[in-house]
């Protein structure tokens, strides 16, 4: 895997906050594309370790979310919230009360 696997949309200033679904969706797109799997086969509530996903890994997803979520993240944010379902709810509740105006 490179580095730029997951980063493939850029931000777009003063566009609506993201959804916690559209996160999961844009989660199961990085993660899939990245390790060449079918989409249809990532589990929302199974630990992204189980498919493979090496800490470099997490750590440039980590990079890629922080970019399109225009926030700043904790490293061990994959080991934090270790499923796609923890993290995009953790995500979207994040992206919620950052508000329009503020920087994090």
């Amino acid at each position: 895997m490179q580095e730029s696997d997951f980063s493939k949309e850029p931000p777009t200033p003063g566009r609506k906050a993201p959804s916690e679904a559209s996160i999961q969706d844009w989660l199961i797109d990085r993660i899939a594309e990245s390790l060449e799997i079918d989409p249809t086969v990532i589990d929302i509530r199974e630990p992204l370790a189980s498919y493979g996903l090496s800490s470099v890994a997490s750590l440039s997803l980590t990079g890629d979310l922080e970019e399109w979520l225009e926030l700043r993240l904790d490293p061990t944010l994959a080991w934090d919230y270790p499923t796609i379902e923890e993290l995009a709810k953790h995500l979207a509740e994040k992206v919620k009360r950052k508000g329009p105006s503020a920087s994090s």
